[in-house]
């Protein structure tokens, strides 16, 4: 009865969320026995801290001010500081930026006071990586195709640490995390799909996974997400005053406040996304808010970390998969800024997984949540692999548009990369009425078999009876295609070509 019981109540949390899992800890008293220093509640035993070039911050607070503090990498000192009250906090705090570190560990770091030691042991340096969003980013490994294997499969990745933040909301910007549903931990079966309600991001685990089989080095991952939240609510107050039509709800910053802004002292390396379902209603709004958002991401996690978070990491996400929403097509359209692909001049090195291929009706979580995250995670692996070259015409991207050209009643849609055409479904057209485009109705048309490697052919004489074409649009339906069945593909990579709209 309770595995039957499961997925509904899941459901009802993804919407809802969940209970609150703890009170908020004071700084000023929350000491052990007679220390008079701790660490921020998001350091701990077993963490990833990121790598040269970049130098991490480590910070914590102490019960006075002017608290001297030598801190030593495996016993070599490498930093003297001082302790501070700091207003905003209403706390007295030390932080530090510590020297570059290569790749690698186990390391010890110790703080010394006059009176107390506090340390982190078996801390790796590497990669660190937030994955943040709604429902579809907190869907746990366990509940995903494949899910039992990765999460048995995990025992072999110590190199790999996690961290989960609890489901939290504020009304003001914290400086702390409040609660974590996990601390950092070595990967492990009971780290990654723990029976006791403590779930690990499914999309986030095969993401990590897959960059340190890329690149063989400590990755650190941290999981913070909610379920059914708006973008509004991730948004910092400068994020919705540069998107005036924005509608305030009552959750406007509050997922930035609680469970974003106190990570802004980390240096990270990336953030991976998936959001967009609960704004699928107001695309216009998300087109702003969403590119507004990572700049604003960006700017402030170099500024909390000392210029050492880069002020143009790699910031991917997932283009939204199949569900009955008649927002869907033109939600994913303003993901990309209204642009059909990124990197683009709104949204500067951007990363995206197309995911409208991968229908589950069947999912017994909502097809609104598709248990086809290996194939997410791997889209995402290659779309952060694009931005290592200069354009998009790279092997690591689905097909796009280039140029639109119609000529003696047929339409040229000449793409970037070679085609695999699986269809020749999935293309509309808008024809003029009276010579008029406004209040155009759309018809389907078909390509003609003589595409050839880079090209698409329809003939939009015979839709439009002659009259001039207005627009075409690709795949804008909210369920576009059966799975893996799109009509366009790359060759040889079997990357989906994203939907696009385009105005003659």
């Amino acid at each position: 009865m309770r595995n039957q019981f499961f997925p509904f109540l899941w459901v009802l949390l993804m919407i809802y969320g969940p209970f609150p899992c703890c009170t908020t800890p004071d700084p000023q008293r929350n000491f052990s026995g007679s220390q008079n220093i701790r660490f921020a509640t998001y350091y701990s035993n077993n963490m990833v801290l990121q790598r040269s070039p970049q130098r991490a911050i480590i910070w914590g607070y102490s019960t006075h001010s002017n608290t001297n503090l030598t801190i030593k990498i495996d016993d070599v000192i490498v930093l003297k500081t001082t302790s501070y009250f700091h207003p905003a906090i209403n706390a007295s705090i030390w932080t530090v930026k510590l020297p570059a570190k290569e790749a690698g560990g186990p390391h010890v770091i110790t703080v010394q006071s006059s009176l107390s030691t506090i340390k982190l042991v078996n801390v790796l340096f590497g990669d660190v990586w937030i994955c943040s969003g709604q429902s579809n980013m907190q869907f746990t490994t366990m509940m995903a195709f494949n899910g039992s294997n990765e999460a048995k499969g995990s025992i072999h990745y110590p190199h790999i640490r996690v961290f989960t933040t609890a489901y939290m909301a504020a009304n003001q910007p914290e400086y702390d995390v409040k609660c974590a549903l996990e601390q950092w931990s070595v990967a492990s079966p009971e780290a990654i799909a723990s029976s006791n309600w403590m779930y690990f991001s499914a999309i986030c685990w095969m993401y990590g996974r897959r960059l340190y089989e890329e690149h063989r080095i400590p990755i650190g991952l941290v999981s913070s997400t909610y379920g059914g939240t708006p973008i509004e609510g991730w948004s910092s107050p400068d994020v919705l005053k540069k998107c005036p039509e924005t509608k305030i709800s009552f959750t406007k910053s509050s997922f930035w406040n609680a469970m974003i802004h106190p990570l802004l002292n980390m240096t990270i390396h990336g953030i991976i996304w998936y959001q967009g379902e609960s704004n699928a209603q107001h695309p216009k709004q998300y087109s702003c808010l969403f590119p507004a958002m990572v700049a604003d991401w960006r700017q402030k996690f170099n500024e909390g970390s000392y210029n050492q978070t880069s002020s143009t990491f790699p910031f991917g996400f997932v283009q939204l998969a199949p569900y009955h929403n008649l927002g869907f097509p033109a939600l994913r359209w303003a993901q990309t800024a209204s642009k059909g692909y990124v990197p683009n001049e709104k949204l500067p090195n951007v990363f995206m997984a197309v995911a409208m291929d991968l229908p589950d009706p069947t999912s017994p979580y909502g097809s609104v949540h598709p248990r086809y995250k290996e194939d997410i995670a791997d889209r995402l692996i290659k779309g952060l692999k694009s931005l290592d070259y200069n354009t998009i015409n790279n092997a690591y991207q689905g097909p796009f548009p280039q140029t639109f050209q119609i000529k003696n009643g047929e339409i040229e849609i000449h793409y970037n990369r070679v085609l695999d055409i699986r269809s020749h479904k999935g293309f509309q057209i808008s024809c003029a009425k009276h010579n008029e485009c406004r209040n155009s109705m759309w018809l389907s048309i078909e390509s003609s078999t003589n595409e050839n490697q880079t090209s698409i052919f329809l003939s939009s004489n015979v839709t439009c009876y002659g009259e001039r074409v207005c627009d075409i649009r690709y795949a804008w339906q909210e369920s576009p295609c059966p799975l893996k069945k799109c009509p366009i593909y790359s060759q040889g990579t079997n990357l989906p070509a994203a939907p696009f709209w385009h105005r003659f």
